[in-house]
């Protein structure tokens, strides 16, 4: 039996993206070079104690657990986030590319 690989229909992606107070990590979901949705996010602060900010889905719409009162905190948070979602909805097809860093890494 021959068998050929037509097409990645989709995929999930192991995400990261740095910004200048916080970094998130993600999985984000491709179907069809299409954005799909991101599950299991991650909201952490950038300074020495890299305490975990919140989490977050996001399923046609933003769901955010926030781990903290602090008012600033929470602003960064949903604006990071917010941005990290255009970003994947504007990419999704480029999400399927690893960094040439990353992949000699694993």
């Amino acid at each position: 039996m021959e068998v050929k690989v037509k097409a990645i229909a989709g995929f999930k992606a192991s995400v990261e993206a740095v910004g200048t107070g916080t970094t998130i990590k993600a999985v984000v979901s491709v179907e069809n070079d299409k954005y799909a949705n991101i599950e299991n996010g991650s909201v952490s602060s950038n300074e020495a104690s890299k305490e975990l900010l919140a989490t977050f889905a996001h399923f046609g719409g933003i769901n955010i657990s926030y781990l903290t009162t602090d008012e600033d905190e929470i602003i960064s948070v949903v604006t990071d986030v917010a941005k990290f979602v255009k970003y994947c909805k504007a990419n999704a097809a480029k999400l399927g590319t690893v960094n040439a860093t990353e992949a000699k890494e694993k």
